[in-house]
């Protein structure tokens, strides 16, 4: 532990519990070829002259957004240790090996909890600085305020190095970092840092200019060759571990090289121990820990350079909820500093978001599960503050927003065991700031009707992670889809304010700069003209329609409805009506429809109920079944009426009213 240094002031600025253990690893002898049994111990090629064996241990944070207060559940039982249990992990861990090497691989800022980010996650920094953090690989997150924020406002906060190996355009991002172990004979320790090739598309475009990304697996290869190869002057090292901010499902993927020791994977929010075969046949540990600092990845390794081996003693996650050997709960086992910078900053954030900014009349609410491809109430309230900042600039003809970009509910129960003001209906800083806090600008930029068509359809990305992104759309804005077409063509209809939008029309979208320099890969808003950045944040912009509306109110109407015709209307036959996304997705909060009927030409054909389901896995097509908007289903078959042609107008309406579409 380095000595005690004076602490930044963030006021200023306003028995171990185990989780998904892997059964043992097998290490295996890494020679040319891989032996045909599985011992305890891998073969390596010391760099150093022989010595005694030595035992160190690596503890690993990921994605931890800047979450520092423990979380309970309704009991009052803590399910996340947050940055106390965090810490206190690596007390036990220190306590039992002085050789501990605490590392973050990306994403520990961005995204964050109110309590950090509202003071500029300068909290988060100091406290990994405060629980000696030897390095941190870069995340997309990092970015969210753009390359320069990083280099010039964050890596000089930061006591540790950020790495960056498959960056280009960062020199401030060294690939690796080799870290030598106390009382080890000099054996020393590399990390190669890596980040989501997908980092052009979470990211705002405009804030990595000039920045490219390669291939992780290419790039961790090349330096851990290059730390291998005997060659002291271009840095060598006895153990190399990658340090990887992509899925653990993408690095297994990976062929690594057989001077890979380890790999640490994260970005994806889902915990695991598992192994990952190299390219001489070895299997090596792949671990990636909960976000949040839900866990701590953990690997005890021991090198011996006289006998050529390298040991996994224990691949685990350690969950900071939990309790050490004397049943002493991890949040409890906190240093002195990181205690005092922890209450210095729960102290300006509290006061910082205690004021009351508005009020709502009823709960505003993300899709169930948080997934981002159905529709929510808190998303078009969302895009409908868009279009208003629009209105106040430039004049907008609809808001959206990306799904991605709300991080929390706005609910209308109140909470004044901590803050007075909070009553029911009451919206704090704190909680707008909990919904927003990217701290994306907002703008307008002029798309064609066309262009409008085809931003709705770049909501489906079949084969993505993430299928669907459905964006809020403002209140003046419906459409009508088949959810059976091919991709880029199930937009059937638009209308804004109620009026099927013409093709070679100029429409003014108001939205945030994410999606704006084509975040989401949203494209399209890319190729729109007259763009305009108004420099404000999108956390402003809500505070400020507040300020103007003083309350808001939950609009429960579809905007979005699914439609699929079996045959081609002709009189006299018999034609299926395959109809969805007539609810949203929280049954127990939101009204759910519980009929449906279709009229052609305003004559009813037929009446169905609504299955209310929450639809998660609904085939768009025979090979791709995803989180699509299609919850509230009815099917309505039906004998087609004489008179009806291919351009009589169709209409659905259900029993609440919040369905009801012509086109």
């Amino acid at each position: 532990m380095r000595p005690t240094r004076p602490l930044r002031s963030v006021a200023a600025i306003g028995a171990l519990a185990l989780m998904s253990v892997a059964a043992a690893v097998p290490a295996v002898a890494k020679n040319d070829s891989a032996p045909s049994d599985t011992s305890s111990s891998v073969a390596k090629r010391p760099v150093g002259p022989p010595g005694q064996a030595v035992t160190f241990d690596i503890a690993s944070i990921t994605d931890f957004h800047g979450q520092l207060v423990p979380v309970k559940n309704s009991s009052g039982v803590v399910t996340n240790g947050g940055v106390l249990g965090v810490s206190g992990v690596l007390e036990t861990l220190r306590a039992q090996n002085r050789n501990t090497i605490f590392v973050a691989n990306g994403d520990s800022i961005g995204g964050s909890a109110f309590e950090s980010a509202v003071l500029e996650d300068v909290p988060t920094i100091e406290l990994l600085n405060a629980m000696d953090l030897v390095v941190s690989n870069t995340g997309n997150h990092e970015f969210d305020k753009g390359w320069l924020d990083l280099r010039d406002r964050v890596l000089p906060l930061a006591d540790f190095d950020y790495l960056g190996a498959n960056i280009s355009g960062t020199p401030e991002l060294p690939p690796y970092m080799i870290h030598r172990l106390t009382g080890g004979a000099g054996v020393t320790v590399a990390f190669i840092g890596t980040l989501t090739p997908e980092l052009p598309s979470l990211v705002s475009p405009g804030g990595i200019e000039g920045i490219t990304v390669g291939d992780p697996c290419t790039a961790t290869n090349m330096y851990a060759d290059r730390l291998s190869d005997g060659r002291v002057n271009n840095g060598e090292a006895d153990i190399v571990i990658a340090l990887s901010h992509y899925g653990h499902a993408d690095l297994a993927q990976c062929t690594f090289s057989a001077n890979v020791d380890a790999a640490l994977s994260g970005h994806t929010h889902d915990p695991i121990v598992t192994s990952v075969m190299r390219a001489d046949g070895v299997d090596i540990p792949l671990v990636e820990g909960q976000n949040a600092g839900g866990t701590v990845a953990h690997l005890r390794l021991t090198y011996d350079r006289k006998a050529d081996t390298l040991a996994y003693d224990v691949v685990e996650n350690i969950e900071t909820e939990g309790v050490d050997a004397a049943g002493i709960p991890f949040v409890e086992k906190y240093t002195p500093e990181v205690k005092a910078i922890y209450d210095a900053a729960l102290a300006a954030a509290a006061e910082a978001g205690k004021a009351v900014v508005g009020s709502i009349s009823n709960d505003l609410l993300r899709p169930v599960g948080g997934t981002r491809g159905h529709e929510s109430s808190i998303g078009d309230f969302l895009a409908g503050v868009a279009l208003w900042q629009g209105d106040q600039i430039t004049g907008a003809d609809f808001g959206i927003i990306n799904p991605g970009g709300i991080r929390a509910d706005l609910v209308y129960a109140g909470d004044t065991s901590t803050n007075p003001l909070n009553v029911d209906g009451a919206v704090t800083y704190a909680e707008a700031f909990t919904v927003q806090p990217f701290g994306n600008t907002m703008g307008t930029v002029d798309l064609t009707g066309a262009q409008v068509d085809t931003l709705l359809e770049q909501q489906w990305q079949d084969g993505a992670s993430r299928p669907m992104l459905r964006l809020g759309l403002s209140a003046n804005v419906s459409y009508v889809f088949d959810p059976t077409r091919p991709q880029y063509d199930r937009v059937m209809e638009i209308f804004i304010d109620g009026v099927p939008i013409d093709p070679a029309a100029t429409y003014t979208v108001a939205a945030n700069s994410f999606l704006l320099e084509g975040g989401d890969d949203f494209t399209v808003l890319t190729e729109g003209a007259n763009s305009v950045d108004t420099g404000i944040i999108d956390l402003q912009s809500l505070l400020d329609y507040f300020k103007a509306m003083g309350s808001a109110d939950p609009d429960y109407v579809q905007h979005s409805v699914g439609l699929a015709l079996s045959a081609p209307l002709v009189p006299g036959t018999t034609v299926t009506a395959a109809i969805s996304s007539l609810a949203l997705t929280n049954v127990a909060e939101e009204p759910m429809p519980a009929t449906v009927q279709l009229l052609i030409d305003g004559a009813l054909v037929g009446e169905a109920a609504v299955d209310n389901e929450v639809d998660t896995e609904t085939a768009i097509d025979a090979d791709v079944r995803s989180l699509v908007d299609m919850t509230g289903q009815a099917t309505i078959t039906f004998v087609v009426p004489a008179g009806v042609t291919a351009d009589s107008p169709i209409t659905i309406v259900t029993n609440d009213g919040y369905t009801n579409i012509t086109f």
